[in-house]
Parts: structure tokens; C-alpha cells; sequence
């Protein structure tokens, strides 16, 4: 294991070597490094997409489905053990299936380059990756096999979701605020995991695995179809992004 870690930060290090990453200026630059700074970028980055309401919109929504999504993964020994009745190699393959499928889904995305809209490409994959959780909700005790189906076919859509939404954010916003930006998304996107587990945990001892199964891919489809008819979202490449100094004063 350690030297599968080695060689594969090895591979994700050597291109840095290459490829020259622009280091916007910061004009704080000189202030310390402190909680209170950090409260502060992570506030100018909410205001950010305050002022950029399709952004928002979407960031909203990966949260959302973060709440619904993060369950699914951390009770998946519980699917394995308890409903499919199998073992350490089998919750091992499910879990290799995830990986493959994020390969092979960031490998399509590479290959195919989406559609002619990020955002139809980013709402396909968050409506993929709910077809992918109803997939295995619905699998029959005795149909592993499809279960491993399933959760490839999320993985897969990961990428296909993901992907696109992150090439939104750095094309459109300027450099000395992505990360702000993104560190209030992120910062969003994470607090949901927690409060995700506090929630399903009673939800599932009340209504065993599959409720939640079900709740989370039929939502995440639902969300996906829904997002299509929300203007702000559907026209957000061709929204024009407000100058900072500008967002930032008002």
C-alpha cells in the first residue's frame, strides 16, 4: 500500500515540474495568518457569489447533495454485511469500483470534452450519479454483481458532474478570488458531511438502509432534472461575472 501512495503522488507531483501556475498577488499580503483572516476570505467569497446568483445556485445544490450522497458511502459495509450478506472482499470490490469508475469517467471526460454546455454536462453527471444510487437500491439481494454495476456507474458520473463545474468557477472567476471562493464552497460543501451523518443515522435505524438509499438517488435525480429549469444556472456561462472591487465594496 505504501508504495501504491509513493508512485501515485510521484505521477501527480512530476507534471508540476512542467507546467507553470500562475500565483496571483494578494494584497493582504503581508497580514498574518489567522482564524480571523481566514472568516474574512471565506466571507468576500461568499459575497462573491452573492453578487453571481447561478453560482450560488449550483453551490447550493452540491451541498444538498453532499447531505443526501455522504451516507451512501459510509454505510456501505452495512449494505454489504447486513442486506447482501457478504464480506471484507466484497465491500473491497465495491469500494476498487468507485476508483475505477472515477478513472474511467475522468477519462471520458477527457476524451469526449462534455457537451456544448459545462453546465448540461454537470447536471447530466448529478442526475448519473442518482440513477447510480437508485441502481443499487434497487438491486436484488442475490445480484451483487449489479450492485458493483451501480456503483461504477456513479463513480463515473462523479467526474462528469464535478468536472465541469470546477472549469466554470476558474474560468469565471478571477484569480485572486478562487480560492475564497472556492474555500467557501468547499467550507459549505464539508460542513454537510457531519451534519449528514447526525441525521441519517436515526433515519436509518427507523427505516433500515434502503430508505435512505432510495431518499438520496431519487433526490439527486430530481435535483438534477429540477436544475434545468432554473434560469440563472442554465444561463450561467453566458452570465456576465461583476468586477471584484465592485462586489466587494457594495
Amino acid at each position: 500500500m505504501v508504495s501504491i501512495d509513493i508512485i501515485t503522488a510521484i505521477i501527480a507531483i512530476t507534471p508540476l515540474f512542467f507546467i507553470s501556475i500562475p500565483q496571483p498577488v494578494r494584497k493582504d499580503q503581508g497580514a498574518k495568518l489567522d482564524v480571523r483572516l481566514v472568516l474574512k476570505d471565506i466571507g468576500e467569497g461568499f459575497q462573491f457569489l452573492k453578487a453571481w446568483p447561478g453560482i450560488l445556485l449550483l453551490t447550493v445544490l452540491a451541498a444538498s447533495l453532499n447531505f443526501f450522497l455522504a451516507p451512501v458511502d459510509t454505510f456501505l459495509p452495512l449494505l454489504v454485511t447486513q442486506y447482501f450478506k457478504q464480506g471484507v472482499w466484497e465491500l473491497g470490490i465495491l469500494q476498487s469500483a468507485v476508483g475505477v469508475g472515477v478513472v474511467a469517467g475522468g477519462l471520458l471526460l477527457g476524451v469526449w470534452g462534455g457537451f456544448k454546455s459545462k453546465v448540461v454536462t454537470s447536471l447530466v453527471g448529478v442526475i448519473g450519479i442518482g440513477i447510480g444510487v437508485v441502481m443499487l437500491a434497487a438491486t436484488p439481494v442475490n445480484l451483487f454483481t449489479l450492485a458493483v454495476v451501480a456503483i461504477v456507474f456513479m463513480g463515473i458520473s462523479n467526474p462528469i458532474a464535478n468536472g465541469p463545474l470546477m472549469a466554470i468557477m476558474q474560468s469565471k472567476v478571477p484569480p485572486e478570488m478562487q480560492g475564497r471562493v472556492m474555500g467557501f464552497s468547499g467550507s459549505l460543501c464539508s460542513a454537510m458531511m457531519p451534519i449528514a451523518m447526525l441525521v441519517s443515522a436515526p433515519v436509518v435505524d427507523q427505516f433500515g438502509l434502503h430508505a435512505w438509499y432510495w431518499a438520496a438517488g431519487l433526490i439527486a435525480v430530481g435535483m438534477g432534472v429540477a436544475m434545468f429549469f432554473i434560469k440563472p444556472i442554465v444561463q450561467l456561462e453566458s452570465t456576465p461575472v461583476a468586477p471584484v472591487a465592485e462586489v466587494l465594496t457594495n
